[in-house]
């Protein structure tokens, strides 16, 4: 995450929960950080990101609640799909074969995703497509 206050809100998620050993957080810039930095040059089982995905026109139009979060953690871009486009192209290579990158997405992105990289869309108790799961087969 690019704001310290989401990982030590996580951290204290993992405490509490009991997981903390097993997960590294790190405060980066994808958009802007090189994926060597921010991941010290290490593979990863599992990758995960819930990432800014909504598209910058349309943020104005959201729900009171929504624009509460700040816009940073909502604004992904003219189409919604940048942090995506870093995320695949940059990151995945950090992931070990027989890994996986799991990445929450918008209702209506399962197709921009696929096109950006085979998936697996997973949706939510809503019937909405919500999360993709791209493996990396090496």
């Amino acid at each position: 995450d690019i704001a310290e206050g989401a990982i030590s809100a996580a951290r204290e998620n993992a405490w509490a929960n009991g997981v903390a050993d097993r997960i590294r957080f790190r405060q980066a810039d994808l958009l802007h950080d090189l994926p060597e930095t921010v991941l010290s040059g290490q593979t990863f089982d599992v990758i995960v990101s819930n990432p800014p995905y909504v598209n910058s026109q349309i943020i104005d139009t959201l729900s009171f609640e929504v624009q509460q979060e700040p816009r940073l953690a909502l604004d992904g871009g003219e189409d919604g799909m940048d942090f995506y486009r870093v995320l695949i192209g940059k990151y995945l290579p950090y992931v070990k074969k027989g890994g996986c990158m799991i990445l929450e997405i918008g209702f209506d992105q399962a197709s921009r995703m696929r096109s950006l990289h085979p998936c697996e869309i997973i949706q939510d108790y809503s019937g909405n497509d919500r999360v993709a799961v791209i493996r990396h087969d090496g």
